[in-house]
């Protein structure tokens, strides 16, 4: 199903946390496109770093990445 493990859990996790994270920062920033952007460039890097998060920690991760990114961080 996934080409290796990379793949497999930028998949499970965009599909399990995708939405929310998108939700917070539609109702944070007021502006779906930017939103789409922290929510885009926030897996790009955890493309870059999953074999340091801990699966269990993949959420709390994300959200500290994805707050990171708003004007006055």
């Amino acid at each position: 199903m996934y080409k290796n493990e990379k793949d497999r859990r930028l998949t499970e996790s965009f599909v399990k946390y995708g939405t929310v994270i998108l939700k917070h920062c539609c109702d944070y920033l007021k502006d779906k496109h930017e939103a789409e952007d922290v929510l885009q460039e926030t897996f790009y890097k955890f493309g870059e770093n999953y074999e340091k998060v801990p699966e269990e920690k993949t959420r709390t991760w994300l959200r500290k990445r994805y707050k990171e990114q708003y004007p006055n961080g």
